[in-house]
């Protein structure tokens, strides 16, 4: 289906999966090679009694993969836990509150 200039997709992206309207084609960024599910259990263990809201894939100082979580305490305080993503590793877990 064609669209009308000024109608249309307003996400910056194109017709094509994954291809933006400017041409450039978005990909995803490489996982770190330890597993998501290994990630999870390491950042919860690094707040005892947390959970784990949610991981992504991030890159560490230095160009190393990791993954980071944010880890919710039993006190409410949601830690950022940063686990290197080569030997699960806990290299950083900082708080804020909300």
């Amino acid at each position: 289906m064609a669209s009308e200039p000024g109608h249309g997709r307003h996400d910056g992206m194109g017709s094509r999966s994954g291809e933006r309207s400017d041409g450039h084609v978005r990909v995803p960024a490489p996982l770190p090679s330890l597993d998501a599910a290994d990630a999870v259990v390491k950042a919860s263990s690094a707040v005892p009694g947390g959970k784990v809201e949610s991981i992504r894939p991030a890159t560490e100082q230095g160009g190393g993969l990791a993954w980071q979580a944010v880890v919710l305490g039993p006190d409410g305080v949601r830690h950022l836990v940063t686990v290197d993503g080569a030997d699960a590793t806990i290299t950083g877990n900082t708080t804020s509150y909300g």
